[in-house]
């Protein structure tokens, strides 16, 4: 099953990787299907919806994994 989101504004979006040109991976969120879509969000990365609806995936800083 495909990872998806829905935003405040009741848009559907889909996690999708592909590659950069070092070869590493890069994801984002699209409201389309597609063959890059992925199944999970990725170990040490969060969703956020930011202040406009938008979805993006932040990466988890030391600072933020932890609670002290």
């Amino acid at each position: 099953m495909l990872f998806k989101v829905v935003n405040r504004k009741n848009l559907v979006y889909y996690l999708h990787e592909r590659k950069d040109k070092d070869g590493l991976p890069e994801y984002f969120f699209s409201r389309q299907q597609q063959k890059s879509s992925v199944n999970e969000i990725p170990e040490g990365y969060k969703v956020h919806e930011e202040n406009d609806g938008r979805i993006i995936l932040k990466k988890l800083s030391y600072k933020n994994s932890f609670f002290y």
